[in-house]
């Protein structure tokens, strides 16, 4: 029990700054995202094989009329600045478009973003530090 650390010991190490040295963080990250939505009548074509009064007892076609499905797709790429997120943007929509994951329709003719059908985004990442070279956290 001599070598464990207390309660105290281990508040006392998170605000040392000791270890955080040794292994240099970036202060920023940012990933990008786009958000896919499309209409859940679409996505769920048994729904459309329903029969008439099936239909018209549960409603469903009604209830879902206006429901949309949203995918978010992330980059596996990560960005230390927004700017730099944001350029990569447009390569990430072509790439997604050339694995199928998102509709022709997701850019308009103008080269643009469809809004109806997409939604871009860049988000912060918050790097953390996680503590391996201490004994008590490896495994036997």
């Amino acid at each position: 029990m001599a070598d464990t650390l207390g309660l105290q010991d281990l508040f006392r190490r998170g605000n040392d700054g000791v270890k955080t040295r040794e292994k240099k963080l970036p202060s920023e990250l940012h990933q990008c995202v786009v958000f896919f939505s499309s209409p859940v009548l679409n996505e769920l074509p048994v729904l459309g094989e329903l029969n008439a009064i099936q239909n018209a007892i549960s409603g469903i076609h009604k209830k879902l009329e206006n429901s949309r499905f949203v995918f978010p797709y992330y980059s596996q790429e990560i960005f230390l600045s927004h700017e730099e997120a944001v350029r990569y943007l447009p390569t990430f929509i072509s790439k997604l478009m050339v694995e199928n994951k998102l509709p022709a329709n997701a850019i308009n003719p103008d080269r643009s973003t469809n809004d109806d059908v997409i939604q871009c985004a860049v988000i912060p990442l918050a790097p953390t530090y996680l503590e391996t070279d201490i004994p008590e956290f490896k495994r036997n």
